[in-house]
C-alpha cells in the first residue's frame, strides 16, 4: 500500500503521542461542588540517575494541585526547585522541577514511564527551522477535561498538535521574551489541521497545557522511522517546556529545556 507523506507523518505523530503520554501527567484542582478541574501538565524524566517531575512554575506555585491516574489521587514529595524572574506574571522562564524522594519514585513508576536523558536536544537552532512544521505538543487543555456526573469519573482528552516556530519580532520581545531563552510557536486555534482526515477545525483553548514538553521532529529520525506501538525509539527530541499562550498574537511560548537541565545539573552537583 502506498501512503502519502502527510499520512505517513500523521501516523508517526499519533504513535509518538501515544508513547509520550505514558510520561505525562495532568494536574488538577478541586473546583465547585468538589469537582476536579484540569490545571496544568507535567512530565517525568530521569537525569543523572535522579528522578524528576517537571512543569511550569506557575502551576507548581499552587500547593493544592494533585494528579489523578488510574483511579488514584497522587501527590508526590521531594525537593522542589522553582524559578522566578522578578514577579511571576513577568517571568519568562517559569519552570520548576521536583526531585522525587524514594517513595515517590516507587509510586511514579507504578503509573508512569520516566523519559530518558538521551531524549534531550540542547542548543536547538530555531533560526534554521523557522516556518517548518516540525514541532509537536502533547498536553492536557482544561477545556478538553470533563466530569461525568452519572459515573463520577473524569474524562481527559489529550491534545496532540504539530506546528511551526515564529520569529521573535519586536512586539513579542516587548512582552519580555528573548530568543536565547524562549521559543515561539504558531497557534491559530481557528485553523487547526486534524490528524487523519486533514480537516481544518477549531482547536481548544490551550489553558492547561502549561508545563507540557515541547518536541522537535528531526528529519534524520523521521525519514528512517517505522511507526509501531512497540518501537521505543521516539523520532522526536525534547527541546522545551510550554509556559504561555497569547490569544491576540496567536502564539504559544515555551522556555528552552537547556535552562531546566542546567539548573538540574547544578543542583545535582
Amino acid at each position: 500500500m502506498i501512503i502519502s507523506t502527510s499520512e505517513f507523518f500523521n501516523e508517526i505523530t499519533i504513535n509518538t503521542g501515544k508513547q509520550i503520554l505514558r510520561s505525562l501527567c495532568q494536574f488538577y484542582k478541586t473546583g465547585e461542588k468538589g469537582i476536579p478541574k484540569g490545571f496544568g501538565t507535567g512530565f517525568f524524566i530521569k537525569i543523572s540517575n535522579k528522578h524528576f517531575l517537571i512543569t511550569a512554575a506557575h502551576v507548581s506555585d499552587d500547593k493544592d494541585i494533585y494528579i489523578l491516574k488510574d483511579g488514584s489521587e497522587l501527590r508526590f514529595a521531594g525537593k522542589l526547585t522553582s524559578v522566578i524572574n522578578e514577579k511571576r506574571e513577568n517571568d519568562k522562564f517559569d519552570f520548576s522541577f521536583l526531585e522525587l524522594d524514594e517513595q515517590s519514585i516507587i509510586i511514579a513508576n507504578e503509573h508512569f514511564v520516566f523519559l530518558e536523558e538521551n531524549i534531550l536536544l540542547l542548543n536547538h537552532s530555531i533560526t534554521d527551522n523557522i516556518g517548518k512544521p516540525q514541532y509537536f505538543l502533547c498536553g492536557f487543555p482544561s477545556s478538553k477535561t470533563t466530569w461525568k456526573y452519572k459515573t463520577d469519573k473524569i474524562i481527559t482528552d489529550p491534545f496532540l498538535f504539530t506546528t511551526k516556530t515564529k520569529e521573535l519580532t519586536k512586539p513579542i520581545q516587548d512582552k519580555g521574551f528573548v530568543p536565547e531563552a524562549n521559543i515561539v510557536l504558531d497557534y491559530d486555534k481557528e485553523k487547526i489541521l486534524t490528524f487523519g482526515s486533514n480537516m481544518i477545525l477549531t482547536g481548544p483553548d490551550p489553558y492547561g497545557i502549561s508545563g507540557c514538553p515541547l518536541w522537535f521532529f528531526p528529519r534524520i529520525l523521521t525519514d528512517n522511522y517505522i511507526p509501531d506501538s512497540n518501537n521505543l525509539v521516539l523520532p522526536v527530541k525534547l527541546i522545551g517546556i510550554m509556559i504561555e499562550y497569547h490569544k491576540d498574537e496567536k502564539i504559544m511560548v515555551g522556555t528552552r529545556i537547556d535552562y531546566v537541565i542546567n539548573l538540574i545539573n547544578n543542583n545535582v552537583a
